[in-house]
């Protein structure tokens, strides 16, 4: 999770996400975001991540090339959606909205 601020990007860590029911991740993500904008967030918050999810689809990029940085393992990035011709089930031409991931 990002959390854009005037001083600039901020980008807490959720940790053991694996381990939390929904209400606990929306109350995990109100503080991270809340501790951001009120610039109380601790350092160790901000590191010790394993996987990062990004969305560089909202400045309407399609593809990217993510630069893995110890000791993050994965980046997937979310490209914006666009429309592209597909063939369907039934062996018709269609289109289709496509979700490019890098």
């Amino acid at each position: 999770m990002a959390v854009d601020t005037e001083q600039g990007l901020f980008v807490p860590v959720m940790r053991d996400i694996g381990n939390r029911d929904l209400n606990d991740l929306r109350q995990g993500l109100d503080n991270l975001r809340k501790d951001v904008i009120n610039r109380t967030i601790p350092p160790a918050e901000l590191t010790g991540n394993t996987i990062t999810l990004s969305n560089f689809g909202t400045i309407a990029g399609r593809y990217a090339n993510p630069i893995v940085v110890p000791p993050t393992v994965a980046i997937l990035g979310a490209g914006a959606i666009y429309m592209t011709a597909c063939v369907n089930a039934q062996d018709e031409l269609e289109m289709q909205p496509t979700l490019p991931l890098s």
